[in-house]
């Protein structure tokens, strides 16, 4: 439905056609990849990952830590 009213905007700003159907087409077809996603990025995928493999977590944790401090000093320049 959400693509559907998407592509309604998209067509009463004026937006040609082909491109509505080729982004009706791909978000439908895509959709099905967001759903494991979002499984993904869970906080019980975390927990579950730390149970199995703490290793391999505490590096996850690592370069994600090393992540947000490049992040923040990027946006405190």
């Amino acid at each position: 439905m959400f693509y559907v009213l998407v592509s309604l905007i998209l067509l009463f700003t004026g937006v040609d056609g082909y491109f509505i159907l080729g982004y009706l087409a791909l978000s439908v077809l895509t959709a099905t990849l967001f759903i494991r996603a979002k499984q993904l990025f869970s906080p019980r995928s975390g927990r579950k990952l730390r149970k199995k493999k703490p290793g391999l977590y505490d590096k996850l944790q690592s370069h994600l830590q090393s992540f947000k401090q490049l992040r923040e000093s990027i946006l405190n320049e």
